[in-house]
């Protein structure tokens, strides 16, 4: 799972953090991104390192193990590690060339009770048959990752319907998915956290707006302004980063709940002028896209905070929104309308 600081390191650029205002550049802080307190599968690891081991060697001694961490597991692995360790709350699976995941895990896996957080990740493609519905007997597992590792382009992870029959899901991660989440998708009712990487998303389900997502990242996905966006009233955290949009989508220009608005490396031209309907609404990131005139852009201030232009060729600026417009200064001459 990427967490946030990596996430934001990867597709928003980092230079220098400045204000524009009509006559001078002000330094500001670096921004803080809220969304750690929802992803928590991988804030959990970290914290809990200590007390997770890639062996059952290394923890024989050790009364109450948080997690595991193997490598090209067996179910003969997992059935000796609940033998031992049925506390286990966290289990990362990962599968290098030669080792495969494999079905029989399941039966395994579904002994864990106190299972909370499962990461699944191979370096070949691999399926999650509808087998995964007896992990329901883990009543506590809130996390799950699922994720291709390999080259870019060279597979993927073919996810069945059965994962919607977690309802306990709080998080779902799926990288180098085979395709768009199905229809049923929002059987999951208690999911905070989406996140589809490098999967070919070109729309979302009709009932995608019934979910009560906080977080959505759909990032180098295949969405754009021809997709049927219908975003849960609940959403608070949008990435739409390394898509196919030419503009802002009108549904997030009147939605009523997002809070921070990520549109990087997409395509987009021209900025909407009025940005005032969302009483919500605090920071827009929207570098690396096409962007050349800023026009004077309306918001609600407080609580809005900026727009992060970084890395568009910036020609002009309206003076009223000067104060809300960052941008690096590297090769920049602003001229103020």
């Amino acid at each position: 799972m990427i967490n946030l600081t990596t996430m934001l390191s990867r597709f928003i650029c980092k230079p220098l953090l400045v204000c524009l205002t009509v006559m001078v550049l002000t330094a500001r802080s670096e921004p803080a991104y809220p969304l750690d307190e929802l992803q928590r599968l991988n804030s959990f690891g970290v914290a809990n390192q200590s007390q997770i081991f890639t062996n059952l060697e290394a923890a024989s001694d050790i009364k109450k193990v948080v997690g595991f961490e193997f490598i090209n597991c067996t179910s003969n692995t997992l059935a000796q590690a609940y033998r031992k360790h049925p506390e286990t709350e966290y289990l990362a699976l990962g599968y290098e060339e030669g080792g495969s995941w494999n079905d029989s895990n399941y039966a395994e896996l579904a002994k864990f009770k106190e299972l909370r957080y499962l990461e699944i990740w191979s370096r070949t493609s691999f399926t999650i048959s509808d087998k995964i519905e007896s992990l329901k007997r883990c009543t506590k597992l809130i996390g799950l990752s699922l994720r291709f590792r390999g080259f870019r382009g060279t597979g993927s992870v073919t996810i069945s319907d059965g994962v919607y029959a977690l309802h306990s899901l709080e998080e779902l991660y799926i990288y180098s998915g085979s395709g768009s989440p199905p229809i049923g998708i929002s059987k999951l009712s208690n999911l905070l956290v989406l996140e589809l990487l490098r999967t070919p998303v070109t729309e979302l389900p009709k009932d995608f707006d019934q979910l009560k997502l906080r977080g959505f990242l759909c990032v180098a996905g295949g969405l754009s302004n021809n997709s049927v966006l219908k975003f849960p009233k609940s959403l608070e955290y949008l990435d739409l980063t390394l898509n196919e949009f030419k503009s802002i989508p009108a549904e997030v220009l009147n939605s009523q709940s997002i809070k921070y608005f990520i549109l990087n490396h997409n395509n987009v031209q021209n900025l909407p002028t009025d940005w005032s309907k969302n009483p919500q609404l605090r920071i827009v990131s929207l570098t690396r896209n096409e962007i050349t005139n800023v026009p004077p852009l309306t918001v609600l201030q407080p609580p809005f905070e900026r727009f992060e232009l970084y890395g568009n060729p910036i020609q002009s600026i309206d003076p009223k929104s000067a104060q809300i417009v960052w941008i690096d200064t590297n090769n920049f001459n602003p001229i103020f309308k």
